[in-house]
């Protein structure tokens, strides 16, 4: 089930970020701690960004973060990952603004 977060779902959205990060680029595990995490979350991505959470019956397994023209965050938990929630992502920012761009890492 996908839903658009607040303010006080960012703490767990930054959990989701790192959590999805360090299992893709372990080696740079650790590059912020938690609190830069949640303070980055918090005053840039929420304040200039529609952020939208992916959630089952554990909580919440992904996240996203679109404005005009970008995604400027897309992370899955890797054990919710396969399982279609960045499909379902990008889906949603489309359909909100139409064209998105998005850069990644493989």
């Amino acid at each position: 089930m996908l839903r658009q977060l607040k303010l006080e779902h960012m703490d767990a959205a930054a959990r989701v970020v790192r959590a999805a990060f360090d299992h893709a680029l372990p080696s740079l595990a650790g590059l912020h701690t938690p609190k830069e995490d949640q303070w980055f979350f918090r005053e840039r991505v929420f304040e200039t960004c529609d952020v939208w959470g992916a959630f089952d019956s554990t909580g919440m397994t992904g996240m996203i973060a679109f404005r005009k023209d970008w995604i400027d965050q897309l992370y899955v938990l890797p054990a919710a990952q396969r399982r279609c929630v960045g499909d379902e992502f990008a889906h949603g920012a489309k359909s909100s603004f139409g064209r998105r761009q998005l850069c990644g890492f493989q």
